[in-house]
């Protein structure tokens, strides 16, 4: 058993050695294609729900001012 390891073993070594005769492993730039196209994918989605918010926060100072001026009638319909 522990034969056929080694020959296993002893194969892949040379397989190695012969991609690679030097010896040496040549640097490579990394491309992670998937990592980009998910951090654009992400920054896009942020952006929208930023503008969502926008929007809603727009709207719900209207809201308030709305309620802060018939409040402010109100009062001036009871005080005089």
């Amino acid at each position: 058993m522990p034969e056929t390891n080694m020959k296993f073993i002893m194969e892949e070594q040379r397989s190695i050695n012969m991609a690679h005769p030097t010896g040496k492993w040549a640097e490579a730039e990394i491309r992670r294609d998937d990592i980009k196209d998910l951090m654009e994918k992400t920054k896009k989605l942020a952006t929208m729900y930023s503008d969502l918010l926008a929007i809603k926060r727009e709207g719900w100072e209207n809201v308030l001012r709305a309620q802060v001026k018939r409040e402010a009638k109100e009062k001036e319909k009871q005080n005089g």
